[in-house]
């Protein structure tokens, strides 16, 4: 006899399994009346199994006098007997040989009998399984095949799915398209699309706020907006070396998972494993879900913050304006400041009096929500000021309210320029005051502005622009506020204007407008929900009810995103991996045995220290002593009149921001225990039973 793979045996087992728990009908309970009924309709090594597969959860796995086989039993012996009856004698874990299968009980080796006859068959199930792959690529190409698929998966059953997977012209079954899932899981990193900003990193002393994560796409992976460079990817894991980049790593994905969904109503993707900061240094935990980026490079803080209150004693007095026009440009009270430092993760920016007249150290944070008395929404800052010969104190500000060119001095780093129907990053724009403004890097020549409108001709310029300023107060689809353009860019040698918007900051996603990962990462993690969906049915399981809301949430978001559920991933990224082996396909986990921590939790005192000085001292204090009289003026008049015409476009086109309010992504403490196996829908019952040494398994049937 050939080897034979395990999984074919675990296959077989969960065939005979599957079996069982549809006998069992609807009261999830299995009688030997309903086994009698099934077996008259089985033969062969099928008929063996399943009979001895059922006399030993009976007997063993539901020892007690009257007690009833009911599916999680079921599910509990199948796991035992994968483990115990099978798996312990593959020696050299390279499939069973013939004298490792003369060692098995009698159920193990009916076990490799049946896995041997559907070896026989995986001439006819290549095609099948070729179209599980073609589907799950058609179907996260084009979303609209996921929302029908959920619709079978909500109202049918496994015939009923099947049936409609023949008629839309794919030969396979629903447990196929879920092995399909796992296979581009394990092989495809484009299967992990998402904005990994909820992270940390593990230290002596607790958790603290480690460097955002975005994957883009099978071939571009962002770390702390910078990107990696020969990175590997296969089994689920992203490396990386210091050979090619300034950090190194090693971590794991795993999809959304019900052991999160107390903590998380939502759970999504996730990762965990290690970083090393530098060549040399020594690897710490790292961890993060999808969600909001909360920590960014200063670029993404670069404004005019005109509007600032230092607090001498019990009273605030306007302080100087603060102007970071970029990472490398920074100016307090009109004078630039030398040696400063900048810490990304906790948006932290300092600066002593070595070259300088004052020392200070600010936090930043952004403001989604007014706090009242103020209609305050933007970046702001907080933390101490040490002016000349004085001694350190409250020092807070808050981007000023629009009146020259000048207001909105800053970064547009994020940037894009839309193609027919797609996007491409655009160039930089940075203003620096009233006179000077680059577009790519070229600073423009005579050009006007008026009333937030910025023009320029290529009569002195290799570009020509027409772009209008807007400052955004209702945090886009990714959280962002503040400052914003929109316009047209006719590039050098074109003649065509192109639509050209932008928002401060860097890109944390790299080529891709942040908003375009945000909806990848949403088709993804639905379709691989649906998919899971639908083994459940499959395999007669039952699902967690946090199942049946995330699909909610998900299909609700896709469909916000993209109502006709047409724009999918690109090709590229929807391949679904390499073929699938008939012989060797992926298993249908039933198991969640295995977990591993992984831990998000950022640490309170930062969102204490940042969220309460912020919110009350420049909410409050500077709104009320600085901006009331302007703000109402300004903000009537330019949200008014700007924003209603190009809000939608920077909104849709570009929003490349992936900026959230730190207060509410932060402050909370999350530590998430994952599961790693794939299979993440069961409602196991964690009950003890007894090992069994070997014997005879089918002598040990209760009386």
């Amino acid at each position: 006899m050939p080897k034979i793979s395990i999984n074919i045996i675990h296959a077989a087992i969960d065939r005979a399994g599957r079996l069982l728990r549809e006998a069992a009908g609807g009261d999830g309970m299995l009688s030997r009346a309903d086994v009698q009924k099934l077996l008259k309709g089985l033969s062969g090594t099928e008929h063996q199994l399943v009979d001895q597969l059922y006399k030993f959860i009976d007997s063993v796995i539901t020892p007690e006098k009257g007690a009833r086989v009911t599916i999680a039993k079921i599910n509990e012996g199948i796991n035992y007997v994968k483990e115990h009856l099978i798996s312990k004698f593959d020696l050299n874990q390279d499939g069973i040989t013939e004298d490792e299968k003369a060692q098995m009980l009698p159920l193990g080796q009916s076990a490799v009998a049946m896995a041997t006859a559907l070896k026989a068959d995986a001439s006819s199930s290549q095609q099948q399984f070729d179209d599980a792959q073609r589907f799950l690529s058609d179907s996260l190409q084009t979303p609209s095949l996921i929302s029908e698929y959920q619709t079978q998966y909500e109202t049918g059953d496994s015939t009923t799915i099947n049936n409609w997977l023949s008629s839309k012209g794919y030969t396979c079954t629903g447990t196929q398209v879920w092995q399909a899932n796992e296979q581009m899981q394990t092989n495809q990193l484009s299967s992990w699309i998402g904005i990994y900003g909820k992270v940390s990193l593990k230290t002596a002393s607790g958790y603290v706020a480690g460097p955002p994560l975005v994957v883009s796409s099978n071939t571009e992976v962002v770390l702390n907006y910078v990107n990696l460079k020969n990175f590997t990817f296969a089994n689920n894991v992203l490396s990386w070396t210091t050979d090619d980049n300034d950090t190194a790593g090693s971590i794991t994905f795993i999809p959304p998972s019900n052991a999160t969904s107390e903590d998380d109503t939502n759970p999504t993707n996730s990762f965990y494993g290690t970083y090393t900061a530098k060549a040399g240094a020594t690897a710490q935990e790292y961890s993060g879900v999808i969600g909001p980026v909360t920590a960014f490079p200063l670029n993404n803080w670069s404004g005019n913050y005109g509007a600032t209150s230092i607090k001498q004693g019990d009273k605030y007095v306007s302080g100087p304006a603060l102007v970071i026009v970029s990472d490398t440009n920074v100016t307090l009270g009109g004078v630039a400041l030398t040696k400063f430092t900048y810490d990304d993760i906790n948006n932290e920016l300092t600066w002593t009096t070595d070259g300088n007249d004052t020392a200070g150290d600010i936090k930043f944070i952004k403001i989604t929500t007014a706090t009242p008395p103020s209609s305050y929404v933007g970046n702001s800052f907080a933390g101490t000021l040490t002016q000349s010969g004085g001694s350190a104190e409250q020092y807070s500000g808050q981007i000023s309210p629009v009146t020259e060119l000048a207001s909105w001095s800053g970064t547009y780093g994020q940037t894009s320029l839309k193609q027919g129907s797609s996007y491409i990053a655009g160039p930089v724009v940075v203003v620096e005051g009233n006179d000077t403004v680059t577009v790519g890097g070229t600073a423009l020549k005579n050009f006007v502005y008026s009333n937030s409108k910025l023009s320029w001709s290529n009569t002195d310029n290799d570009t020509a622009g027409n772009i209008t300023f807007v400052m955004i107060t209702t945090p886009t689809s990714t959280g962002y506020v503040g400052a914003s353009f929109s316009g047209t860019l006719t590039q050098s040698g074109s003649t065509t204007s192109l639509p050209f918007s932008g928002v401060i900051g860097n890109s944390a996603s790299g080529s891709q407008p942040a908003s375009w990962v945000t909806t990848l990462q949403t088709i993804l993690q639905w379709a691989g929900l649906v998919a899971g969906g639908v083994m459940a049915v499959m395999q007669a399981y039952k699902i967690g009810k946090w199942v049946v809301n995330k699909l909610k949430s998900l299909s609700n978001s896709a469909e916000e995103q993209d109502p006709d559920l047409s724009d999918g991933l690109p090709e590229a990224d929807a391949d679904s991996g390499p073929p699938i082996d008939p012989e060797d396909p992926p298993p249908v986990n039933t198991t969640t045995d295995t977990t591993t921590d992984v831990t998000t939790d950022v640490t309170t005192d930062v969102t204490t220290d940042v969220t309460t000085d912020v919110t009350t001292d420049v909410t409050t204090d500077v709104t009320t002593d600085v901006t009331t009289d302007v703000t109402t003026d300004v903000t009537t008049d330019v949200t008014t009149d700007v924003t209603t015409d190009v809000t939608t476009d920077v909104t849709t086109d570009v929003t490349t921001d992936v900026t959230t309010d730190v207060t509410t992504d932060v402050t909370t403490d999350v530590d998430v225990t994952v599961d790693v196996t794939i299979d993440i829908l069961l409602l196991a019952e964690d009950e003890e039973h007894p090992d069994i040494e070997k014997g005879d398994d089918e002598s040990q049937e209760k009386s």
